[in-house]
């Protein structure tokens, strides 16, 4: 099990998944990061199907926005994590993040998408695929205990997404607000329940987000 600092979000299944507007503005990069988008939560609430923007990393500092002929490699992904968030800090599975800070985990699908997972306060590790609900299991069913040796291959999807590069584990402030900023087209594990990719559309500057 991957060394713990004290600093680890908690589990917040309640905030996560049963808050319709919550779970539907946010995806995996904002779980990761533990931190909500206020305008976007306001804006999903208004609408009867919730079609707002997901937060995705690099829109904070200006990179370019995905689209379905961008492959997200890991440099690429990492650039924009460290644009965002120039604080983040990259790390190893056995090393212990500092205080006040704690570990995240990076794998792509090149061709398709990336996803985020971050560590819980008893060493195990769970993600939020795209509007989909908080989960502790991998594509296998089996509770995450080390992600780099988990299984996030989806097939049975009607957009299959296999994430196969492991791009690597950071140490994320937990202490203050983390800069996001939701905009055009999909990405983050954008899957719905229904298995098709999600797109989503919003113009607006992330302003409100805050940590939980």
């Amino acid at each position: 099990m991957s060394p713990i600092s004290g600093s680890e979000p908690k589990l917040n299944d309640d905030f996560w998944n049963k808050r319709r507007a919550v779970k539907e503005s946010h995806n995996c990069f904002a779980y990761a990061m533990n931190t909500v988008e206020t305008e976007l939560i306001k804006e999903c609430e208004n609408l009867d199907g919730c079609d707002s923007g997901f937060p995705q990393p690099g829109y904070a500092s200006g990179h370019p926005q995905f689209t379905k002929n961008v492959r997200k490699g890991c440099l690429d992904m990492v650039h924009r994590l460290w644009g965002d968030n120039p604080d983040v800090k990259a790390t190893k599975f056995h090393l212990q993040c500092p205080y006040n800070t704690s570990k995240i985990f990076l794998i792509v699908d090149p061709r398709r998408d990336y996803h985020f997972l971050r560590q819980d306060p008893d060493g195990y590790w769970s993600h939020k695929p795209g509007s989909m609900d908080v989960t502790r299991i991998d594509a296998s069913g089996r509770p995450i205990l080390r992600p780099d040796r988990a299984l996030f291959i989806y097939n049975n999807h009607k957009d299959p997404l296999r994430y196969t590069k492991f791009c690597g584990y950071f140490c994320v402030p937990r202490n203050k607000p983390m800069m996001m900023k939701a905009n055009v087209k999909e990405g983050g594990a954008a899957v719905s329940s229904s298995g098709s990719s999600r797109y989503r559309r919003t113009r607006r500057k992330s302003r409100g987000s805050r940590p939980l």
